[in-house]
């Protein structure tokens, strides 16, 4: 990448986060919330590089508006990219930045080489699965097929698995509530809202067919039992 060539704006506020708990008093923290800006010149970019809690915490300590970000990818509207940028402004530390790009958030091509690696492995291993459809990307992890060089006198640990669900565009996501309401992860478009342990807050509503996106997800959900039995 020639961030040489990149575009620079400055942006001026937060738009959309997720609205998950993190529980650290220390600063800077790994991981944080996922967060877009806008913009001086009225865009909005989703942030790749940078957790919401450490952008708070350090305009808390004395960094201003606005803060220099990098344009990787403009939004397109016909294609659904999204508008995607970094934070690179030379008044926060380096160990504020997030050491790789959000995978919820970043298009696949963003991600660095060791990152798309992880996950051709994880694809080929079975522990990661994507199913394409014509409103987005719906993934599931299988923890229990990740290799594991283990003590042979040791009890293997058991690993949660889940669901992850990537539109291509903006859904109503106050609707989804009910239906993703155990570990599921949601992330929106344009509306970038986080469901994780049945907890979020969301903002926004927008008549995007929201009855194919909620068939999608069930049907998913049910070909890999994600419900169980209560």
């Amino acid at each position: 990448m020639d961030i040489t060539k990149l575009k620079e704006e400055k942006a001026i506020n937060v738009g959309i986060q997720t609205l998950v708990a993190f529980m650290s008093k220390e600063f800077p923290i790994d991981g944080g919330n996922c967060f877009s800006v806008h913009t001086e010149s009225g865009k909005g970019y989703q942030i790749l590089n940078f957790g919401c809690e450490n952008l708070e915490e350090a305009i808390r300590r004395g960094v201003t508006w606005p803060i220099t970000i990098l344009v990787l990818q403009e939004s397109n509207k016909e294609t659904h990219a999204r508008g995607c940028a970094v934070i690179h402004d030379p008044r926060i530390p380096n160990d504020w930045y997030w050491k790789e790009f959000c995978e919820s958030c970043a298009p696949r091509n963003l991600l660095s080489s060791s990152q798309r690696l992880r996950l051709d492995r994880e694809l080929k291993a079975g522990i990661r699965t994507e199913r394409e459809t014509d409103i987005g990307t719906i993934v599931s992890y299988d923890h229990d097929k990740r290799p594991e060089l283990l003590d042979p006198d040791k009890e293997k640990p058991k690993k949660d698995s889940g669901i992850m669900f990537i539109p291509n565009y903006p859904v109503q996501v106050k609707a989804l509530r009910a239906l993703l309401n155990k570990s599921l992860a949601y992330i929106g478009h344009e509306f970038n809202c986080g469901i994780h342990g049945g907890r979020g807050h969301y903002t926004g509503d927008c008549d995007c067919r929201f009855r194919e996106v909620k068939k999608e997800v069930e049907e998913t959900l049910k070909e890999a039992n994600y419900y169980g039995t209560d």
